[in-house]
């Protein structure tokens, strides 16, 4: 997380692109994904043979550049808070996309940090050591699709934003929200 001081506000960098471990893995799915279904619709060029595997290949190949696009998004996502006097401003931006909602500080309520849930021992996990790899996975999962995000309730709907934000960062932006709102009485 970065944080920089502007004269009209407070630019908060949450996530850039390829900043973890998942992002990365993100981009190489993106890159295989993408290859296999450019080398599926040349096949398609190549060998047309019937219709009904012409629609296969076409549907197939069509898939994995799709599966690839939504890799490639999900590895460059990048997310940023901006925090002026009267609002706060939750910015998204993807390969093609931005999306920009805003927030007025005075109806902003439960402003909270969501922690990663407590992992429990896998049922099906050995005693002393982990032979089928259940716990593993839980763990896994438990990294890839955990919390640790930014969550506040406005005006009766909870908004979920930030991953991999970490508790002294959401005390960092707690005091921002502080100062914003002590600038704007």
């Amino acid at each position: 997380m970065t944080v920089n001081a502007y004269q009209q506000g407070t630019l908060v960098v949450l996530s850039k692109p390829l900043d973890t471990r998942a992002k990365s893995l993100y981009l190489a799915y993106s890159i295989v994904f993408g290859i296999t279904g450019a080398f599926f619709l040349s096949l398609l060029l190549i060998i047309y043979s019937s219709l009904v595997g012409g629609i296969v290949i076409l549907a197939f190949g069509t898939g994995l550049l799709i599966a690839s696009y939504r890799f490639g998004h999900a590895a460059m996502q990048q997310e940023e808070i901006f925090i002026d006097d009267k609002a706060l401003f939750l910015i998204t931006k993807g390969i093609k996309s931005k999306k920009r909602q805003v927030f007025e500080l005075d109806a902003i309520s439960n402003f909270r940090f969501l922690d990663k849930p407590r992992v429990e021992r896998h049922a099906l996990a050995g005693e002393t050591f982990d032979y089928l790899g259940f716990q593993t996975e839980q763990q896994v999962i438990n990294e890839m699709h955990g919390d640790n995000r930014l969550a506040l309730d406005y005006e009766g709907v909870t908004v979920k934003f930030g991953k991999n934000v970490y508790s002294w960062e959401f005390d960092e932006i707690v005091e921002l929200l502080k100062n914003a709102k002590g600038r704007a009485d």
